[in-house]
This record gives C-alpha cells, sequence and structure tokens, in this order.
C-alpha cells in the first residue's frame, strides 16, 4: 500500500509538472510571444536608448523626446509572420506620459520600402487619462494580405511635438 501511494503521488506530481509547462510553454517566441522590459536591452546594445529616469518594472524603460523622436523599435521580417501563418498582433504596453496633452503615440506599422501597408496606435494624450503616472496601452493590427520582399513590422512609440514619453513591459502578441 506504501508503494502505490508513493507512486500516485509521483504521478500526481508528475502530471502537475506536465500541465504547468504546457501552459508555460506557449509564451515564446515560438507561439508568437515577445515581451521586453528594456533591462536586459541596456547590455545588449550600444547605444540603446534606454533610460534609468522612469521604468514600470525593472530599473529601465525606453523613451521619446525632442532629440529623439522614435523609441527602442521592435522589428521582425514580414515574411517571417506570414510563413508562421500570422494575421494580427495585439500589443499591450505600459506608457508614461509627462502632461495631460502629451503628444505621443504606442505605434504598430508595417512598411514596405517607403509605403505604409498597414497602421495602427494607441493616442497617449487620449489613452492614458493622467500624466505622472504609468498606463496600460492595448490595441491590435491586422496585417497585410500582401507580402513583399522587403515588409517590415514594427512597434515603437513616438512623439510628433518633442514631448517626453516612456513606455516598459512591451507584449507583442502575435495571432494566426
Amino acid at each position: 500500500m506504501n508503494i502505490s501511494k508513493h507512486f500516485i503521488c509521483i504521478a500526481v506530481f508528475l502530471l502537475t509538472l506536465l500541465f504547468s509547462s504546457c501552459n508555460l510553454g506557449n509564451k515564446n517566441v515560438d507561439h508568437g510571444y515577445y515581451v521586453q522590459d528594456f533591462d536586459n536591452l541596456y547590455y545588449w546594445y550600444h547605444p540603446a536608448q534606454v533610460t534609468k529616469e522612469r521604468a514600470h518594472s525593472g530599473s529601465y524603460s525606453t523613451y521619446v523626446d525632442e532629440t529623439h523622436p522614435f523609441s527602442q523599435t521592435f522589428e521582425m521580417n514580414l515574411g517571417e509572420a506570414k510563413y508562421k501563418g500570422y494575421k494580427k498582433i495585439r500589443i499591450k504596453a505600459w506608457c508614461f506620459k509627462e502632461t495631460v496633452d502629451t503628444q505621443a503615440g504606442l505605434s504598430a506599422s508595417v512598411t514596405s520600402g517607403s509605403t505604409q501597408l498597414a497602421y495602427n496606435s494607441s493616442d497617449l494624450a487620449v489613452n492614458l487619462l493622467r500624466p505622472q503616472s504609468w498606463g496600460l496601452c492595448t490595441f491590435s493590427l491586422d496585417l497585410p494580405e500582401e507580402n513583399p520582399a522587403d515588409g517590415l513590422i514594427r512597434v515603437y512609440l513616438w512623439t510628433v511635438a518633442g514631448h517626453k514619453a516612456y513606455v516598459d513591459d512591451v507584449e507583442i502578441i502575435f495571432k494566426k
């Protein structure tokens, strides 16, 4: 009887481990899940456009201001996304604006050369109600049907008026 109790305990443990690893396995690049908190980026790429001035989590975030109209940018070849069968992107990120009227946006685009094939954005002036605090921005982008060889997907924060804004803990989730 003791052996059977041990066997059942071990079996339950192994099944629990198996099912929990299956759930964690779906949150990786092989399943279209990309995440960036900008803490490790500081050590990988110089000169990385990151700062310790503000962070939602960890120590670093990326930013825009009057001398940096575009933040650190996620880039992926459109052909790679199409090959994997992706049709849509869901973007979630924590953003921070300095003032109520900050003119900045968290954006996703698909381009081919100078031609914009798809675009969507979350306007910080509209979607973040309070300045001087972090707020969650979410939106989606449908990938275009066409697949030019030079097609490029980008996710970034940008400002048109040189206003200071930050983004951290970016999640980019590709959907089939």
